[in-house]
């Protein structure tokens, strides 16, 4: 039975949390760890709930300074004990039973075991109370390398991956702020493979104490003014990012596209390429959608 060890960053974790472990440690026919850093909660609920799972062997608590979650999953990443696979876990989501098996299955009839491999599952949102607010996302992703530059496909709640893309990453993390899941899926998308899974085997929640939420597609469409916001995380400082941890690694071809767009603020042809090009087609979506991407990136908004 192979091992999936769970990284998971606690702050205040008070109203979801059990939940979350419980399905965690009902996921089937995989042998389960999960690693915890509470990132400086001061709840005493918290450490109540932590406390009461401390019995169980699958899981290790550290207790550290608060640094934001982005960089607590970064140190998670850091620190992660040796294992076969890794996932991500969320404080306030639901795991349905096979999620780790399903991901673990998909990676094992890979033949190239050493290569970098990451798997990402659809999911479902609720809300607060539990309750399915919207079923999976019938995507039917196509992605590739140019548009997986500048869009977004995988919370870091959907992913499993194995150890060869941990020690990838692991030795190839940016000096600069960036985000865990981000980086993890772009290393391995150019470094290794990616593998899509359109089953929902999780449920993510959506309510008013997310750090990064999901929005339903209802939720996108009524919010046009996300059209002129910027990103929080510019994707060609991602490109740059790539361009310098994997100068030694990368292809030629692959040099040519993170270029175009680790320069497309600068250079209007660039983003006249990127924008129009059949070779950023999105993953996803129809003429709107491709229209509003069309507009962020003349507007040097992704």
């Amino acid at each position: 039975m192979q091992t999936v060890t769970v990284l998971l960053s606690v702050y205040k974790g008070t109203n979801y949390l059990i939940e979350l472990l419980d399905s965690i440690l009902s996921q089937e026919g995989v042998k389960v760890d999960i690693f915890i850093r509470d990132d400086g909660s001061d709840q005493e609920t918290t450490f109540k709930i932590l406390e009461d799972y401390s019995g169980n062997t699958n899981i290790h608590c550290l207790y550290e300074k608060n640094l934001g979650a982005g960089a607590s999953f970064v140190e998670l990443l850091r620190m992660a004990p040796e294992s076969e696979f890794y996932a991500f876990a969320d404080q306030d989501d639901v795991w349905l039973p096979g999620k780790l098996r399903k991901a673990v299955d998909t990676l094992q009839k890979v033949e190239t075991h050493d290569a970098p491999l990451l798997y990402f599952c659809n999911y479902n949102i609720i809300d607060g109370k539990g309750l399915i607010i919207q079923h999976g996302h019938e995507r039917h992703l196509k992605i590739t390398k140019q548009n997986a530059l500048f869009e977004s496909f995988a919370p870091g709640c959907s992913m499993v991956f194995n150890k060869n893309l941990l020690e990838l990453v692991r030795t190839h993390l940016p000096d600069q702020p960036f985000i865990h899941d981000r980086w993890l899926f772009l290393s391995a998308l150019f470094m290794g493979r990616v593998f899509v899974d359109d089953t929902p085997l999780l449920n993510y929640r959506l309510h008013d104490n997310n750090v990064v939420g999901c929005l339903t597609e209802k939720e996108k469409k009524k919010s046009f003014n996300r059209l002129l916001t910027p990103s929080s995380f510019s994707s060609s400082d991602y490109a740059k990012m790539l361009l310098s941890q994997y100068s030694q690694l990368l292809s030629d071809d692959d040099k040519v596209i993170i270029s175009r767009m680790a320069v497309y603020k600068d250079r209007f042809s660039a983003r006249c390429h990127i924008a129009f090009s059949p070779a950023y087609a999105l993953a996803y979506g129809g003429v709107l959608r491709r229209v509003y991407w069309m507009l962020r990136i003349l507007l040097k908004k992704v």
